[in-house]
């Protein structure tokens, strides 16, 4: 099965973003380790969200172009 168009981009936009942040939060501002759990949890519901969606419920203007 292959993944829907925008799903790699969602997953590198959303879960990039909360490993930077925690990255800064852990090494700058001296957060706890518990502080990686929230990447994994993030990445965790964008998986959820696809594959739980319906298959109908792709945008046909967002399909790649062979």
């Amino acid at each position: 099965m292959k993944p829907a168009p925008g799903f790699w981009r969602e997953l590198y936009i959303r879960v990039g973003m909360t490993t930077i942040l925690a990255a800064i939060a852990y090494f700058i501002l001296g957060v706890d380790i518990w502080i990686w759990a929230i990447p994994v949890g993030v990445s965790a519901l964008v998986l959820a969200k696809w594959l739980l969606r319906p298959p109908e419920a792709v945008d046909p203007d967002d399909q790649e172009q062979p």
